[in-house]
């Protein structure tokens, strides 16, 4: 709250700076709306930062645990559930529940729509991603453009997916059966739900992108069944297991230290060959007789390109004369 309070003093501030300027006649009318603009672009950017943050958090709120005969929460035992000041917060918990985890994505979602049925449909913006404004206007005149410029056209309503899907993982999964294996279950599932909705969509424009989000989304259900191997406390039965616990914990090292990073190296390989693929095709523009020819040469190319201005130099003189 207090990041997004900073965001909206520095647009005011911004646009009063924007005010006196104009009454100058020093910028144009243009400049209000490109603060607001950005304003709002950088919004919605701190909303996708600390959106999962809030959800855990405003999911966690009421989590108490009974100690004693006495009530008191998981994340405090100095907080006691029984008191009014405890009542007081669980109302505020509900109407931050409402507003934000439940909020955010319906309030993008029923703006985007706006957007799209007075377009009759989203258009596509210069890299083939959403457009929420007409094709005469610029695409960083796109107030959604942060929310939909990386997913396909007919994808422009994902984003909002994927802030129902942090919602579910992040917010309703906190409550569900906490502590119990119930709890892994319902996480697991819903990661399985919207591992399948990602790979018969593949929503995203670009397709390393795609790639890494579907690798990151089954490494994190591998992770969930993981946790369900592990809840089984019955020693005789991992004494008689190929793999142990450790085994399965490493396996979750690895997971997360090689293969989630695997496609962010790999894009990075492949744009690194593209690049010496470039300047080997520039270096056999300029040097007409190979690599190869050139070093067995040895300068030979060099002493070539020499004779040969000389030559032109000297035909260029002697016209001159004669003419």
């Amino acid at each position: 709250m207090v990041a997004t309070f900073a965001c909206y003093a520095y647009y005011l501030y911004e646009r009063k700076e924007l005010d006196r300027k104009i009454a100058k006649d020093t910028i144009s009318e243009s400049g209000r709306q490109s603060a607001k603009l950005n304003f709002e672009r950088n919004l919605m950017i701190l909303t996708c930062l600390i959106y999962p943050m809030m959800c855990t958090t405003l999911f966690s709120i009421p989590m108490c645990r009974e100690l004693s005969g006495a009530s008191f929460h998981e994340s405090d035992y100095w907080v006691s559930c029984e008191s009014s000041s405890f009542s007081t917060l669980l109302v505020i918990a509900a109407l931050g529940v409402l507003m934000v985890p439940f909020g955010v994505p319906l309030v993008f979602y029923l703006k985007m729509r706006a957007a799209v049925q007075e377009l009759d449909g989203a258009n596509e913006n210069a890299a083939g991603g959403a457009k929420l404004v007409s094709d005469d206007m610029d695409d960083q005149s796109d107030r959604f453009a942060f929310l939909c410029q990386n997913y396909k056209p007919k994808y422009w309503y994902w984003e909002p997916v994927s802030y129902f899907r942090k919602l579910v993982l992040n917010g309703l999964a906190v409550v569900v059966g906490r502590g119990t294996m119930g709890q892994v279950y319902f996480a697991a599932i819903s990661t399985t739900l919207f591992f399948f909705l990602h790979v018969r969509t593949y929503p995203f424009v670009i397709y390393k992108h795609n790639l890494m989000e579907a690798i990151g989304q089954a490494t994190q259900l591998v992770m969930y069944f993981t946790c369900l191997l592990l809840r089984n406390d019955d020693e005789t039965v991992w004494e008689s297991e190929w793999v142990n616990r450790t085994g399965y914990g490493w396996m979750l090292v690895f997971l997360y230290v090689a293969v989630c990073p695997s496609p962010m190296f790999y894009s990075l390989w492949v744009t690194a060959r593209a690049d010496r693929e470039e300047r080997h095709e520039e270096m056999e523009f300029d040097n007409p007789l190979g690599h190869d020819e050139a070093d067995a040469a040895g300068g030979g190319a060099t002493h070539l390109k020499s004779s040969d201005k000389r030559a032109r130099m000297a035909k260029e003189s002697s016209v001159d004369s004669t003419g």
